[in-house]
C-alpha cells in the first residue's frame, strides 16, 4: 500500500468514527435515562402548608371546661378540640356541609343578662329553629310566670301558643346535660346560631 493510500484509508476510518461518536441521541435512549423528580423537602412543605390551611379551615379552637354542667359527658378541667359549624368553601367551591344536629355538644357565647357581658359556655343542643320543646315542669312554669305588668315574661329565643313552645328562627336551644343548678337556654332563652362558635369535637 502506497503512502497516498494509507493515508486516505486513514482518513474515511477518522470521518467514519467521528459521525459514531457525534450521532444524535433517539428520542427511545432519552425516554430511557433516568429522570429526577421533586425533591422531598419539596413535597414535605406542601403537606405542612396544605395541613394548616385544613386546620384554618375546620378548627374553631380549644377551650377549657370550668364546671360540672355537662357532667358525664364532659368532666370538669377538660380540654375540648372545637371545630366550625356552616360552609366549608375553598375559594368559592363548597366542598361540604357542616349543619347543627340536636345533641351536638357545642361552645356558644351567651349573656346571662342584658347587664352582664357575653361568656362562652358548653351545651347540648335540645332543639333546632322551627323545632318544638317537649313539654316539662320548667316550661310550664316558664308559661305560668307573668311580670309585674301582668303579661307573660316568654323566653328569649322561644314562640309559645297554646300548641306548645316553637324555636324561633335562626335560634337554638340549649341545656346542659346536669340540670339542677345549671344555667342554660331555661334561664336567657335561645341562643342565636352566628353566637355558636363551633362543635365539641373531642375533649382530654
Amino acid at each position: 500500500m502506497s503512502a497516498r493510500e494509507y493515508l486516505s484509508s486513514h482518513r474515511q476510518s477518522t470521518i467514519s468514527n467521528t459521525r459514531r461518536a457525534t450521532r444524535p441521541v433517539l428520542s427511545e435512549e432519552l425516554e430511557s435515562s433516568p429522570r429526577r423528580g421533586k425533591p422531598l423537602g419539596f413535597w414535605i412543605f406542601i403537606l405542612l402548608i396544605s395541613a394548616l390551611a385544613l386546620t384554618r379551615l375546620t378548627v374553631a379552637g380549644l377551650v377549657e371546661v370550668d364546671g360540672q354542667s355537662m357532667r358525664p359527658a364532659i368532666a370538669a378541667g377538660s380540654t375540648c378540640l372545637v371545630l366550625k359549624i356552616g360552609t366549608l368553601e375553598i375559594f368559592g367551591l363548597r366542598l361540604t356541609e357542616r349543619p347543627l344536629r340536636v345533641d351536638d355538644l357545642v361552645v356558644a357565647k351567651v349573656a346571662q343578662s342584658h347587664q352582664s357581658e357575653a361568656m362562652q359556655v358548653i351545651k347540648r343542643v335540645r332543639a333546632l329553629q322551627g323545632q318544638m320543646l317537649e313539654p316539662s315542669s320548667w316550661l310550664q312554669r316558664s308559661q305560668l310566670t307573668k311580670a309585674a305588668n301582668g303579661k307573660h315574661t316568654g323566653i328569649p329565643g322561644v314562640l309559645c301558643s297554646a300548641a306548645g313552645c316553637r324555636v324561633e328562627p335562626k335560634h337554638v336551644f340549649l341545656m346542659s346535660d346536669e340540670r339542677l343548678g345549671s344555667v342554660d337556654s331555661r334561664h336567657f332563652g335561645a341562643v342565636p346560631t352566628k353566637d355558636i362558635i363551633g362543635r365539641i369535637s373531642a375533649c382530654f
